[in-house]
């Protein structure tokens, strides 16, 4: 968002358009960007690992949180434990299920 300052200099009204703090960082960053990029040189699945296991952050609900979270601290249990139960859990009824 463009800000426009309005000064009076020698009795005189004069503008003067002002960028925020957020735009002047976001064009700084834009102009770092080279126009093209040449990866002639480049090696293909240079950092691929086909047996890499990713961990990933799961974001519950509140409601769903606090369940988890109720049964983890009745069984003296960590949060993952309860959770990776609950899901073994429906696991096997949707098997039994089909």
């Amino acid at each position: 968002m463009t800000l426009r300052l309005f000064l009076k200099v020698a009795g005189k009204e004069v503008s003067q358009d002002t960028e925020s703090r957020h735009e002047r960082r976001r064009n700084k960053r834009r102009n770092k960007m080279k126009k093209e990029y040449d990866f002639s040189a480049g090696e293909r699945g240079k950092f691929y690992k086909p047996d890499v296991k990713l961990n990933l952050p799961i974001y519950l609900e509140p409601e769903a949180l606090a369940f988890v979270e109720s049964i983890a601290e009745k069984k003296n249990l960590d949060l993952s434990t309860v959770v990776n139960d609950l899901i073994k859990t429906d696991m096997q009824l949707a098997e039994f299920l089909k």
